[in-house]
């Protein structure tokens, strides 16, 4: 039947003029559903927005839903848009659709006043939500030059919202207005990039234009009488000229994009009665030599009127010859039109039907089968596959992996050396096989773009997509590096980029040819998500034996590496030695101790003691304040030892009192953090020299502001890598050492004069920190005690704001705050004791609160 119809067509047209005859688009094919078009992408509302966003990408809005199309085979793409949703802000029925290829992203405004943003760099993401006029009905958009704003009409008001596209904000609102009409409905949008113009039809038979960035627009009077319905609009290829359909007429009219005037207003198609969608492109022959046409198609109730742009004529299309101008006929009325690029060659419709219907002279191919030697559903190393193909006309077939529906893909080679195919017979299958290893640098893992290509003999190219899985064996890993540990080694591997990558295998043997072969496998390390290495761990070796290492891969379907790997990057057999590991107790012979409170090996005593001798001081400072006075307070405390120092710190420096008397302070507590310097060669093996960040928190008890006794707690943490107990070489087994540093201090603060911006203040006391070191799950832990000195200075608040320092004192109860800053030397090796030694100074810098 459609050859019939073709021949019918070419047969009236010998009655037009010569020129344009080869750019007649052939009719669409009529077929079954899912091999030819109308296409059903599941549309269940009328399309509102349909723009091609490449050749191969088409975009299609309807109801709630925005579908992404590929063109290339004819289907839904694998990824789609969320579904709009209530508690996203997202939902509302979209009313148009602009695309802006500067951004790569989709503008769609809504029945609700929003507009969404689609990125269309991660469609899968949700929209962006930009209100532009809440609670009302959005309509028609367009997109400047440089995607600088969008415009955006709102049809309750017939305004135009000019919204920013870099900032999502509305900028301004144009409101558009008819001179004696009340009111009226905007149809359709167009930007002209020629002159950066915003074009809107209405269905009062005016069309207004702006220009971008402007604040007014003005009118071209298609219908004076304001009664035309002006539905739809479209701008030549270069610029020069607007077409507009007029649904009450019937006709076209064409409009002087510079001059804004009507160059032609009855350019007829009532043929086509009722146009409602139109596009403007280029079409081309190859073989004619005469140049490109530009030709308009324009969408009726009959079918698809075609009109040459360069004369205003309405093609016969159709198959009486008695009757002109008809519209090529389709088999579901057609509601929007987009077209591919000139040299793709196509128009899509969007129909009534909620169907996609194609245009095109292009032959139309199918793929009938595809098929893997295998017998299953991909093609690996040593296998083919065959293909089976047909084309609506006769010509010459080309099939080419991956690319893009311009053929820029490689070209295949089948099993006969064969780069191009015959099509003979039309609506014929073609069959051909494909080896894989003849065309192996072709294909990628996983899933294959492939196209076939048919050109007839007037230089037409048709084509039609399909996929083509392969699955080969992954390479084997390149090794990048090996380490030792405790009765292990590691092993540091390039993480293949490779679609359906599994796992990689770890080979260990004392022979390095044996590893080659070795069937039992070492370890298994899983493909990471990311990254370009990873690392590998085999456990259970005897250390000081060498081993030699191999790896493979294995993908999801279960095909493993044809080969193994086992050198380094510098060409070198991989191996490694495990050995014993040390971290800083082990290398220190530190042995650890129970934590039992009374532990001769711990010394827990110490803490004990301590902790007695703090309580008596509480105890006596308590009755001390209950009391009164200071002699009260040591005739209260005469039977604890801690007295005698309270009695030496108090007595110390008496002359400095004369100055002023004793500040009320009874409480404080420090925050302060500071760098450790440890001295012990051991530690800073693998400490380092410097900037050990170690924060402490201390909290007291003051005598006259002046004498104290304070508590502190502190918290060190690093992690490091362990040190071969043979070599001394770093090994890959790692440490983390925790350090809980306690501390008991008595101090002394020279606070004897009334200007107490700064004071500087001097402490002593004993040090209890806990240790634990866990090296790869041996843990070793214990107490280390010493002594400690500290010099420092204290600087009051007030210097900054005396009155932030009272409203303090009238909130929170605080009566001084103080930035300190101290330096403190610490002996920390129980007394010249064997094991770890973390003796060094700690330089703090901290706040201190006064109660």
């Amino acid at each position: 039947m459609r050859k019939a119809l073709l021949s019918i067509f070419f047969a009236a047209s010998l009655f037009l003029p010569s020129g344009p005859l080869f750019a007649f688009p052939d009719t669409e094919r009529v077929g079954v559903t899912g091999s030819d078009p109308p296409f059903d992408f599941g549309f269940n509302d009328t399309v509102t927005g349909f723009i091609l966003k490449d050749d191969r990408t088409l975009l299609a809005s309807y109801g709630e839903t925005l579908a992404v199309i590929d063109m290339a085979d004819y289907a839904l793409a694998a990824d789609q848009p969320p579904p709009l949703d209530v508690d996203a802000g997202t939902d509302g029925r979209l009313a148009s659709m602009a695309y802006s290829s500067l951004k790569d992203r989709v503008y769609a405004p809504q029945d609700d006043g929003d507009c969404l943003v689609y990125d269309l760099a991660d469609i899968t993401i949700e929209p962006v939500t930009v209100v532009i006029a809440e609670d009302s009905v959005l309509g028609p958009i367009a997109i400047d030059n440089n995607s600088l704003n969008a415009y955006i009409i709102n049809t309750q008001d017939n305004s135009v919202n000019v919204l920013d596209l870099s900032s999502l904000t509305v900028d301004s609102t144009i409101t558009l207005s008819i001179l004696s009409v009340a009111s009226f409905e905007v149809t359709a949008a167009a930007h002209n990039f020629l002159t950066d113009e915003i074009f809107f039809t209405t269905d009062k038979g005016v069309v207004f234009y702006m220009d971008a960035g402007g604040v007014s627009a003005a009118t071209i009077a298609v219908d004076p009488t304001h009664v035309a319905l002006l539905s739809s609009i479209a701008v030549t290829p270069n610029g020069a000229y607007v077409y507009v359909t007029n649904e009450t007429d019937n006709t076209l009219v064409k409009i002087d994009a510079n001059a804004h005037t009507i160059v032609a207003d009855d350019i007829d198609l009532s043929e086509n009665p009722g146009p409602t969608g139109i596009v403007i492109t280029e079409v081309t022959r190859p073989q004619s030599g005469t140049g490109n046409a530009v030709y308009a198609y324009i969408g009726g109730s009959k079918g698809i009127s075609v009109v040459n742009t360069a004369g205003d004529e309405v093609l016969d299309m159709g198959t009486d010859p008695a009757v002109s101008g008809e519209p090529l006929p389709t088999s579901a009325v057609p509601h929007k039109l987009v077209a591919s690029s000139v040299t793709d060659g196509y128009v899509y419709t969007a129909n009534a039907t909620q169907t996609v219907s194609v245009i095109t002279a292009d032959p139309w191919v199918t793929v009938s089968s595809l098929t893997y030697s295998s017998g299953g559903s991909s093609m690996g190393i040593g296998e083919s596959f065959t293909i089976a193909f047909q084309a609506d006309e006769t010509g010459t077939a080309v099939i080419r992996a991956g690319g893009d529906v311009s053929g820029s893909g490689t070209a295949l080679v089948d099993n006969t050396g064969a780069s191009s195919w015959t099509v003979p017979t039309a609506d014929t299958d073609v069959t051909v096989t494909f080896n894989y290893d003849d065309n192996a640098t072709a294909f990628e893992e996983g899933e294959n773009d492939l196209f076939v290509f048919v050109t007839d003999s007037a230089g037409d190219r048709g084509r039609i997509a399909t996929t083509l899985n392969v699955d080969t064996p992954p390479p084997a890993p390149g090794i990048l590096s090996t380490g030792f540990g405790n009765g292990r080694i590691y092993v540091q591997f390039e993480r293949l980029d490779v679609a359906d990558m599994s796992e990689y295998r770890i080979y260990v043997d004392t022979s390095a040819a044996a590893v080659l072969t070795k069937t039992e496998v070492a370890a298994t390390v899983a493909q990471a998500s990311s990254g370009s290495s990873q690392e590998g761990e085999v456990a259970g070796l005897t250390n000081g034996i060498a081993y030699y290492i191999a790896m493979d891969a294995v993908d999801t379907g279960g095909n493993v590496s044809t080969t193994r790997s086992n050198t380094l990057p510098n060409g070198a057999v991989a191996f490694d030695v495990p050995q014993a590991t040390a971290g800083p107790c082990e290398l220190a012979g530190e042995a650890g101790c129970a934590l039992a409170p009374l532990s001769k090996k711990c010394c827990g005593w110490i803490p004990v003691i301590t902790f007695l001798l703090i309580i008596i001081f509480m105890l006596s400072l308590r009755g001390a304040k209950r009391r009164g006075s200071l002699e009260r307070f040591i005739r209260f405390a005469r039977n604890g030892l801690l007295v005698l120092i309270v009695l030496f710190v108090a007595l110390f420096y008496p002359a400095l009192s004369v100055a002023s008397e004793p500040s009320s302070q009874w409480w404080s507590m420090e925050v302060k953090t500071g760098f450790w310097m440890p001295k012990s060669a051991n530690v800073k093996n693998f400490f380092g020299d410097c900037c050990n960040l170690i924060t402490r928190v201390q909290g007291g008890l003051l005598v006259h502001g002046r004498y104290g006794v304070e508590q502190g707690v502190g918290f060190f943490m690093k992690n490091g890598d362990a040190v071969g107990t043979i070599t001394g070489e770093t090994s890959r087994d790692r440490f983390n050492f925790l350090l809980i540093p306690l501390e008991t201090n008595f101090t002394w603060r020279i606070d004897y004069w009334t200007w107490d911006y700064f004071l500087p203040y001097v402490k002593v006391g004993v040090d209890y920190w806990f240790f634990r070191e866990n090296l790869q799950g041996s843990v070793t832990k214990g107490l280390k005690y010493g002594v400690h000195g500290v010099l420092g200075g204290q600087m009051n608040m007030k210097v900054f704001s005396e009155d932030a320092i009272e409203g303090l004192d009238t909130d929170m109860g605080i009566n001084d705050l103080f930035l300190t800053f101290e330096a403190q030397y610490q002996y920390i090796n129980s007394f010249g004791k064997t094991g770890l030694d973390l003796s060094g100074p700690v330089f703090s810098i901290g706040i201190l609160f006064e109660f």
